[in-house]
């Protein structure tokens, strides 16, 4: 669980080794549960999620993939520049910012249509 703590710090427990709650996720992961609730689409997100399979901006501009870390989506908002690139009022594309935080993601929610006529390089 420590090795799990150092490569993800946000599941650190103060050096005390406990990592993540897994029985939860395993739980859901094994579930049968087919609704709007829970379904194999939810089961197959949070299965990525939970092999750190995701790639948010942040991620990628650590890789030297991309040339900034901030939310593609906000940054589209906001207008494409260099001063908006390195603005702090720009958020940070990480893991959490696009599911819970974005309002680009929200937009995206609630009308998916205007997620069509975004350039594709911000999808």
């Amino acid at each position: 669980m420590r090795r799990i703590e150092s490569d993800l710090p946000c599941l650190d427990s103060e050096g005390k080794g406990h990592g993540p709650a897994i029985q939860p996720v395993l739980r859901l992961l094994k579930s049968r549960e087919n609704s709007t609730r829970w379904n194999a689409n939810y089961r197959g997100a949070l299965a990525s999620a939970v092999a750190n399979r995701q790639w948010p901006q942040e991620r990628c501009a650590k890789a030297g993939y991309a040339e900034h870390s901030k939310c593609l989506l906000c940054l589209h908002a906001a207008g494409d520049t260099d001063a908006n690139r390195s603005s702090p009022s720009v958020p940070t594309g990480t893991g959490r910012h696009r599911p819970s935080r974005c309002e680009g993601g929200m937009a995206r929610r609630r009308c998916p249509m205007a997620w069509k006529a975004m350039p594709r390089t911000v999808r």
